[in-house]
């Protein structure tokens, strides 16, 4: 059965109005007559299955027999229906009889359902058991039908009835299984004729059913189901219908028009074939003009062209391969062992192309000393190998020496006297120089001898701190750029780096880009530069300081481009004198701009530039001139020739008279103070003197009294507080006289600072050390301590000793006892400077008299406080001092808590002879006795 006969063809809606009117005509003569209605039921059903019959017939030879079946069927009920309605004429028994016809329906509907899902209808029951299954049916009908007639019985209960109504509603829901899962299988979804001829006879049933359960006779529910077996038998005739005629049509157009495409598509392929004979014939041609072409090429190649089987044997060779191998007659493959050197590699070769399909490269050696490039291909289709070989022992002998020359290269970049490394564009390192690993730790630059790439962490981290950022930046510019042009201030750079000797070092870096082919490599090399720089800030120092000098010079100095009329340099004084201003340092500075001379005085001018073109020195002349503002000046000028590049420069120095009135003012004064103070020195020697002598005779005669004190000559207490009283006194005494003696040169000019190149930890260790006793002695620990063991340094020792011993007594008059006293060295590379600080834990100062304790005979604790007192010249004395050795020194203290004073002094060096360049003091020897005690002694219990 072809699942095409159940396809549903869509019912015009003229043709649904058709089926409406039809019924309610049927309708209204029912109603109207009873008689003129079964005559209208037995015209239709009588006329629809002699049209069923009539084209069951014309389509005796259709292979559809589940719609012929049904016909069948539906025919033979019709038949039995007509025959109740002629033959019996109560209405209850003719309603029975349908029953039974429509049972007949049913279960023929069920037959062929059943059929078409096993494929084979009368293979499945046997077409002689259905056929002696209907008429045993319809016999019994007839039979029924018969014994009515002539005895009028009710052959047929009511239960019964809805028996027959269930069972037949079970076949139909069955046989609606059936035919739903058969559609699905041949993948119909549509709502066909079968399925509304299955539809209203269950709707037949199930109101014939219901008839049964209420038990009542309406006469409308028996029109109803006239109504439904009339639907029956059209939709029964519109399948034999679609069947029996559409359905036929369609497939003969549908198989017309797919002979049609095919009679299409064999033209085309007949022209196709035609086409692809006449493209076959003119590819052969091609393919023979090829290869007669290509064989030409070959022959006339100067390349080598051999062809071998899969059996190693020869199948081609073109002249230039003979020529190679030196083959002069037909024995080529004896030519071939003789004449190449590693006949046993070009063999395997050969083998291993032709197996393994794949193309190799290699180069082969001949007697003769030539080496050849050879290419094995497989041809895949004959299994052969084709070998094409061509010479290259120039290109091998240049590789050869560019190989040479570039380990010569890399000898050359190995020993070169300056720090260069080649990395890749990935920060591999290629090459470097030795110098670069003596500049750098090679360990901190590149990972480890196997893995040479650059190990940025490392690099950065022996980069001084205050160059890092900048570094990082260049670096990742450079890194990015593909051209010269692209690096950073064209691949010069400078920074610091910190060696491992911790050695700051100046370095100029110059990175340069080149390719060869596509990869990019970087050549970076480094020249120290650490001297040029000290030299540049040299130069600039002294600059500022000769600048500085010349701007402190009271009369006003220019240099004259006298060629130009320029003025390359003026100082302050200049600029005072002619009320002249410059807005930028670099700007030019013209003749006329800043000043003019007086015309009376234009010869002085004239006289002072031609000597100066003689080379003469002028001497200084009066001179009138105008500055800026109209103002006449009057002043001398005096000038000398000053050579710059073989180039001579007017050097003039400008005197103005009231500047020379005030230097002989000043000269005097000057005079006078030096004599003032020269009276002062002397009178204060003199007075050190005269004082000194009494002195010292009340040291003799206490050191007398003592020695008779302690040789038990003189007894008593009082005697032995006398004697300690007296010493004490007296050397308070003597370290008074001697401070205002150092205190009176220092202020007079008459200090000299002697600067030698000592070891200053050693020094100021020696000095803390030899007090410490003397501290323990009144209850005061004093703590030495250095972040450097040793540092030798440009120092006066002995400022140093006095500045030192003065701030340690103070520190001991000021701390009670079981205080502590901190010496610390403290060492700044970064600022180039050592400092000494010194820390007790004494009374302290108050905040409002820090400021004071600097003053000359100042005191902050006028009298006794305590156990202190004081002349209030020391401090006073430390400061002139300091400034005198150029240091600084500085005071942090808080009330109650203690003092902090600080010396930081410049690290420096002075030239000078080997025996002055050391310092060691004896152990157990105090570097100045007599200042050691005299300051000690200052320190007193009342």
């Amino acid at each position: 059965m072809n699942s095409e006969y159940l396809k549903n063809y869509n019912t015009s809606k003229l043709e649904y109005v058709f089926y409406c009117v039809s019924l309610l005509i049927l309708l209204t003569i029912s109603r109207i007559d009873t008689n003129s209605y079964e005559f209208i039921i037995i015209i239709i059903r009588s006329a629809l299955s002699l049209l069923i019959i009539i084209l069951m017939k014309n389509n005796i030879s259709d292979r559809n027999k589940f719609i012929r079946l049904i016909g069948l069927g539906y025919v033979i009920s019709n038949i039995v229906d007509i025959l109740g309605i002629i033959f019996i004429n109560q209405n209850t028994n003719i309603y029975r009889i349908n029953i039974l016809s429509s049972s007949l329906e049913t279960i023929i509907f069920l037959l062929a359902i059943k059929g078409l899902a096993k494929k084979n209808l009368y293979n499945t029951f046997g077409f002689k058991k259905i056929i002696k299954f209907i008429f045993i049916f319809v016999f019994l009908i007839l039979f029924l039908m018969i014994n009515y007639y002539h005895n009028n019985l009710n052959f047929i209960s009511i239960s019964n009835l809805s028996i027959i109504y269930f069972f037949n509603l079970i076949i139909l829901l069955f046989g609606y299984h059936l035919m739903d899962k058969y559609k699905k299988s041949q993948g119909i979804n549509n709502f066909n004729l079968i399925d509304k001829l299955l539809i209203s006879k269950i709707l037949f049933f199930v109101i014939g059913f219901m008839v049964t359960i209420i038990n009542k006779k309406l006469k409308i529910i028996n029109i109803t189901l006239d109504i439904l077996s009339v639907i029956q038998i059209f939709l029964v005739y519109k399948l034999i219908i679609q069947n029996a005629l559409i359905n036929p049509y369609i497939k003969t157009k549908s198989l017309n028009d797919q002979i049609i495409k095919s009679t299409k598509n064999q033209e085309e392929i007949n022209y196709l074939l035609k086409r692809i004979n006449y493209i076959e014939d003119k590819i052969e041609e091609r393919l023979v003009y090829e290869d007669e072409f290509f064989k030409s090429i070959i022959s006339s190649t100067p390349n080598g062209w051999l062809i071998f089987n899969k059996n190693l044997d020869l199948v081609y060779c073109n002249n230039s391969f003979k020529k190679i191998i030196n083959c002069q007659d037909d024995d080529v493959l004896g030519a071939i062992k003789e004449n190449i050197i590693d006949y046993s590699k070009f063999r395997d070769n050969i083998i291993k192309s032709q197996t393994k399909k794949i193309k190799i490269e290699d180069s082969i050696r001949t007697i003769d000393k030539k080496i050849y490039k050879c290419i094995y291909m497989s041809y895949k289709n004959d299994n052969e190998c084709i070998c094409f070989m061509f010479e290259i022992t120039k290109e091998v002998n240049i590789l050869d020496n560019l190989i040479n020359l570039k380990k010569e290269y890399e000898d050359l970049i190995r020993n070169i006297k300056t720090p260069v490394f080649i990395c890749d564009g990935y920060n591999n390192i290629v090459d470097f120089s030795k110098s670069y690993e003596l500049t750098f730790d090679k360990y901190k630059t590149y990972i480890s001898e196997d893995n040479k790439k650059l190990n940025l962490e490392g690099f950065f981290n022996i980069i001084h701190p205050d160059d890092k950022e900048i570094v990082r930046y260049v670096f990742k510019i450079n890194q990015e750029a593909k051209s010269n042009n692209e690096l950073y201030n064209h691949g010069v750079f400078r920074f610091r780096i910190i060696n491992k000797n911790r050695e700051i070092i100046w370095l100029e870096s110059k990175t340069t880009i080149y390719y060869e082919g596509d990869t990019k490599y970087k050549i970076v090399n480094y020249v120290d530069i650490s001297e040029y720089i000290e030299s540049k800030k040299n130069l600039e120092r002294n600059q500022d300081m000769y600048k500085g000098v010349l701007d402190s010079i009271p009369e006003g100095i220019y240099l004259e481009d006298i060629d130009n009329e320029e003025y390359i340099f003026v100082n302050d004084k200049f600029k005072e004198i002619f009320s002249y201003k410059i807005k930028d340092i670099n700007q030019k500075i013209y003749k006329n701009e800043a000043m003019k001379v007086h015309p009376e005085y234009s010869h002085v001018l004239y006289k002072g530039i031609e000597n100066i073109k003689h080379d003469k020195i002028s001497e200084f002349d009066d001179i009138k001139y105008i500055d800026s503002n109209g103002k006449i000046i009057d002043a001398k000028v005096g000038s000398v020739p000053f050579k710059i590049n073989n180039n001579i420069f007017k050097l003039s120095v400008i005197k103005t008279m009231e500047d020379i009135k005030n230097i002989e003012k000043l000269k005097k004064k000057i005079i006078e103070r030096d004599k003032h103070d020269k009276m002062k020195m002397e009178f204060f020697v003199n007075m050190s003197h005269e004082l000194k002598t009494p002195l010292n005779l009340i040291f003799t005669s206490t050191q007398l009294i003592e020695s008779l004190y302690n040789k038990n000559k003189l007894s008593g207490e009082s005697i032995k507080n006398h004697i300690n009283l007296t010493k004490q006194n007296s050397y308070r005494l003597l370290k008074i006289i001697n401070d205002l003696i150092e205190f009176t040169r220092m202020e007079t000019g008459f200090y000299h600072v002697n600067l030698i190149n000592k070891d200053i930890i050693l020094v100021i260790e020696d000095i803390v050390m030899s007090v410490v006793d003397y501290a323990k002695s009144k209850g005061v620990q004093i703590i030495f301590d250095t972040d450097i063991e040793e540092l030798t340094m440009a120092i006066d020792v002995n400022a140093l000793e006095i500045i030192v011993l003065n701030l340690l007594s103070n520190a001991i008059k000021f701390t009670d006892k079981d205080g502590y006293i901190y010496v610390n060295m403290i060492y700044k590379e970064d600022e180039n400077k050592i400092d000494i600080r010194i820390e007790d834990t004494g009374i302290g100062i108050e905040e409002d008299k820090l400021n004071l304790i600097f003053k000359r005979f100042n005191n902050v604790n006028k009298g006794f406080v305590g156990n202190i007192n004081g002349s209030g010249i020391g401090l006073s004395m430390i400061k002139s001092l300091s400034n005198l050795i150029n240091a600084k020194i500085s005071v942090e203290s808080e009330y109650g808590k203690g003092s902090i004073f600080t010396i930081s002094l410049n690290i420096s060096h002075k030239k000078e002879d080997d025996r002055n360049s050391n310092y060691k003091v004896k152990k157990n020897e105090p570097l100045n006795v007599e200042r050691l005690v005299v300051g000690m002694e200052d320190i007193y219990n009342v």
